[in-house]
């Protein structure tokens, strides 16, 4: 039989003998071993039957796993390190914290959402907002060089599929002990920022803390409540005050990213949805982005801007996001394209302002999508570094990853830093 790989890299089919089969069929989809290649021909055997290659889901899935080699299963020792540590706090381990179980702070996530790695609170007084985003501190639990650690480093993030998800630290902790689940202790990273009302951060706590998150909300909930859903601001009538205030704040943030040249390149991203039994694609949708979305992704990332410029002034060795200035040549290359369509970007003194105004150019017409998506290939990939480089898309100076450490290894490591801060 031959195979014909996936990876157009590979060019050439792989020819598997018939004992090296393992039982696949005409038109099965399989994970191949190579085993020789004289320069010509590739030979091989079958070491996985994944199913048909008639476009079922749960076929494709897996082999998107095996293409990239992703971790499945968990070692016995991580799971039951991980069962050791997912039990109910005891008051020893509050000490020295900040504690603020008796705070309005609360979750929002999708409806699907299992972990909560990240929780919101808000104040206003005398033209100034208190802004708490409070992170779950996974490092308290997932200790350096501990079996879950190795573990979490060689995995390196969650990656999330439609069906399913293949979690970056065993489930006991990432839905357990450290997802900020509500009505329930848990320890936390917080940053607390007093933001006046031109959307500056005039000044910021980081500590170990605290909370006891009072709901679980989504952003479809927290979408209706701030449309006026009568019957759902009665049920949450306790966090509704907050859920204004921190709009308010939205709009403010939004306003301020704009106005320093955050680049926003408005490409729908699409999202699957499943049959009942998950194994069939039922429909393509556009993920929406409404006020409830872009509410936590702007208190995110203004956490996100403070702990990196908190620790780029210290002078503390870190590990930065950054996002480069695009390539000239590339933009060059992009103008040739545009110039068929009228347009140009002006290369001189090229700055985030600059493509915003540009992209502004090309608002509402039939030309936006293209544009945005062939202008969008000419960035830089945002990166991690020990150098504070700025990130270009955002306009920002300061920028790191510190949100999400259930599923991100590089935001577990910035926790660790500020924890031996």
């Amino acid at each position: 039989a031959f195979v014909v790989p996936d990876n157009k890299k590979i060019f050439k089919d792989v020819f598997i003998s018939k004992k090296d089969i393992n039982g696949a069929i005409n038109g099965s989809k399989v994970y191949v071993e190579i085993l020789s290649f004289d320069g010509k021909n590739l030979s091989g055997k079958v070491i996985e039957n994944l199913g048909l290659d008639d476009g079922s889901f749960n076929t494709d899935v897996l082999s998107i796993i095996r293409s990239y080699e992703l971790i499945e299963k968990f070692p016995k020792a991580v799971i039951e390190s991980a069962d050791v540590l997912n039990k109910p706090l005891s008051q020893g381990m509050y000490k020295n914290r900040l504690d603020l179980r008796k705070e309005i702070i609360f979750t929002i996530d999708g409806d699907d959402s299992k972990d909560f790695d990240d929780a919101v609170s808000i104040d206003y007084k005398d033209g100034i907002y208190t802004l708490g985003v409070h992170i779950a501190d996974v490092g308290e639990y997932v200790k350096y060089k501990s079996v879950i650690d190795e573990e979490a480093y060689n995995r390196g993030t969650s990656v999330y599929f439609p069906n399913m998800v293949l979690p970056m630290i065993p489930e006991s902790l990432s839905n357990g002990i450290c997802s900020l689940n509500p009505k329930q202790d848990r320890l936390t990273l917080s940053c607390i920022m007093n933001v006046n009302e031109q959307g500056q951060v005039i000044s910021h706590k980081i500590c170990e803390s605290v909370i006891n998150s009072c709901e679980r909300m989504t952003y479809n909930k927290v979408t209706k409540i701030l449309e006026g859903d009568k019957e759902l601001n009665e049920t949450y009538s306790h966090i509704v005050p907050s859920l204004k205030t921190m709009e308010k704040l939205t709009h403010i943030l939004e306003k301020v990213r704009k106005d320093r040249g955050a680049v926003d390149f408005d490409i729908p991203e699409p999202k699957i949805v499943l049959d009942a039994q998950n194994e069939e694609v039922e429909v393509l949708i556009k993920r929406p982005r409404t006020i409830s979305e872009r509410l936590i992704e702007s208190f995110m990332l203004l956490a996100n801007e403070t702990v990196a410029k908190h620790f780029n002034d210290l002078k503390i060795p870190f590990v930065y996001r950054v996002h480069e200035k695009p390539e000239e040549a590339k933009l060059k290359n992009f103008n040739s394209f545009a110039s068929s369509l009228d347009m140009h970007l002006s290369l001189d003194d090229l700055s985030p302002k600059s493509i915003q105004n540009f992209l502004a150019k090309v608002e509402g017409s039939e030309i936006k999508e293209v544009i945005n998506k062939v202008l969008l290939r000419c960035m830089q990939k945002a990166k991690y570094s020990p150098s504070c480089l700025g990130h270009f898309g955002l306009a920002a100076t300061d920028y790191c990853h510190f949100t999400s450490p259930i599923r991100r290894y590089p935001d577990l490591t910035i926790h660790r830093i500020i924890k031996e801060d």
